[in-house]
């Protein structure tokens, strides 16, 4: 998968992967904020997730996920996925408990081919 990918984020990002309906790509490295990087990858055949984070970590929104998922099977569209450890920080619920510390992850549904 020939391409750039740019981070407009606020932070440094990482362990940057792509799921696209032709399979799941990963891209080496970081990307330094307002920084570009070039892609050149194979299919990686490894699924989308990340060491040291819970499973369900992309779950944390189920209808959001499954819409991203619908979205890039259709084709035309892929989602990037990256770390941020120095993310906004974690969501709370009810009781205080930190949620899967899914702040950590970026998700963004992007063209390709563009």
């Amino acid at each position: 998968m020939p391409g750039t990918i740019t981070n407009l984020g606020k932070g440094v990002v990482s362990d940057i992967q792509v799921e696209t309906a032709a399979g799941d790509f990963l891209a080496s490295g970081e990307i330094g904020i307002g920084m570009t990087t070039n892609v050149d990858v194979g299919v990686s055949g490894k699924g989308i997730g990340f060491e040291g984070l819970p499973g369900d970590v992309l779950d944390v929104s189920p209808g959001r996920a499954d819409g991203v998922e619908a979205l890039v099977k259709g084709g035309g569209v892929g989602c990037v996925y990256c770390l941020m450890s120095d993310g906004a920080g974690a969501l709370k619920v009810g009781d205080g408990v930190e949620v899967g510390r899914h702040w950590e992850v970026v998700r963004a549904v992007v063209g390709l081919g563009r």
